[in-house]
């Protein structure tokens, strides 16, 4: 069986608490002082002999060439709808890892885990409780579980809230598969009043990261935890947010300004030195926006700080382009491999923007430039393995329900002449 990280969209319980989120980071203000101007990635520098002699006297400056930049392809836009008649009703209980070892299920409002055909509770819902009776007429369970759950097949990490709403204190809990008999261990917190909890946890090797508010106002505190060791540390703190592994030693933020917005900005985990956004996305505001990055292909969300329909959507750039391209939206754009899945793999991209009249679900074939809508409800694409996954609002199912369609499907094709 594959391992599957589903995030947040594969159960329709938790899209208000997502929705609530996205509305935050989009009406919120930052105060905080200007952060580092972007720039060219950075690179490290190796010492040369000098010549010596004769060969001191002779030998040619060197000489520094630019590598020769291509032009991205043109892009076009390609229905390609995939019928509610493909989609399947979502779990019962919603399944919200599979591997091989080990199946976590959220059974109303709880986590429960498999392995080997014995069960039992990683986190178990208590129910409406006496001291927060006020939230009962809301159609709660009782269930803290929060927005944010991860793993990688032997860890799971999760997060958990007072009560279903922000604001409120906050906690993440890590729980290893190892000892599924030991209770989880609560890793961090954020106490009431923060505009948000430990968030956009991510596990990449033995190293868990998330965001946590710092004491300071209107910054955050990027944190390492070594799961070998157990050891917690401050990776950065600052205006950043949303901060995620693009490899195994580099960590990349958005950098958040009063007077700019956002753009991108990065740490490297294993010296500490910066890291810059390409050069080719700094005319892109972000404000909160997501963003994808494999290191070489890199994608934000747009905000054009306006306040008006319309300069939102996504911008992409790959090493090598001499721009980068755009697909535009009146309103958010829904890119962020920390909080929907997978959503960049190799030459696809996957995103959802609104547009007018409603949503569009998209897969962008950055090597041939045909962007393929492929659905126009509110449904987040990502991948899994080789196969785009669709997850949302389906005609004729209630809770909503879940496609796969193979990559091969868009993996060919070019535009019209």
């Amino acid at each position: 069986m594959k391992a599957r990280n589903l995030g947040p969209f594969r159960s329709l319980i938790r899209l208000r608490m997502v929705l609530l989120l996205i509305a935050l980071f989009a009406l919120s203000s930052c105060t905080a002082g200007g952060s580092n101007p972007a720039g060219s990635p950075a690179v490290s520098n190796t010492s040369v002999a000098e010549p010596s002699g004769t060969a001191a006297a002779t030998a040619s400056p060197a000489v520094s060439v630019e590598p020769e930049l291509v032009e991205p392809p043109e892009t076009c836009l390609v229905s390609r709808l995939v019928p509610s008649s493909e989609f399947t009703p979502h779990t019962d209980p919603p399944v919200w890892y599979s591997g091989d070892n080990l199946v976590v299920t959220y059974v109303d409002g709880s986590l429960v885990w498999e392995i080997d055909g014995e069960t039992g509770f990683i986190y178990e819902n208590p129910g409406v409780t006496e001291d927060a009776k006020e939230f009962e007429e809301d159609d709660w369970n009782g269930s803290r579980l929060g927005t944010y759950f991860v793993s990688d097949g032997r860890f799971v990490v999760y997060d958990t809230m007072e009560v279903p709403y922000l604001g409120e204190p906050a906690q993440l809990h890590l729980w290893d598969a190892a000892t599924p008999e030991q209770p989880p261990k609560q890793i961090a917190s954020a106490p009431g009043g923060t505009t948000s909890g430990p968030m956009w946890p991510a596990i990449r090797g033995d190293l868990l990261l998330w965001n946590q508010p710092a004491p300071e106002r209107d910054e955050q505190q990027v944190m390492l935890y070594d799961l070998d060791t157990g050891e917690k540390r401050l990776l950065i703190q600052g205006p950043y947010s949303r901060a995620g592994f693009v490899t195994d030693d580099l960590v990349v933020f958005v950098e958040l300004a009063a007077d700019r917005g956002g753009t991108l900005g990065g740490i490297y985990i294993s010296t500490g030195e910066r890291w810059q956004a390409p050069a080719a996305l700094k005319e892109f505001h972000m404000w909160r926006g997501g963003f994808v990055s494999d290191g070489t292909t890199t994608a934000i969300a747009i905000d054009p700080l306006t306040g008006d329909l319309g300069g939102y959507g996504v911008a992409v750039w790959r090493e090598g382009w001499s721009h980068a391209m755009t697909d535009e939206s009146i309103l958010h754009a829904f890119l962020d491999s920390s909080l929907y899945g997978n959503q960049l793999q190799g030459d696809l991209l996957a995103y959802l923007l609104t547009v007018e009249g409603g949503s569009s679900a998209r897969v962008w074939n950055l090597s041939t430039g045909v962007i393929y809508e492929i659905r126009d409800e509110f449904t987040i694409p990502y991948f899994d393995g080789d196969e785009l996954v669709l997850s949302g609002k389906v005609e004729g199912l209630p809770d909503g329900g879940t496609a796969r369609i193979p990559l091969s499907e868009f993996e060919t094709g070019e535009c019209p002449d």
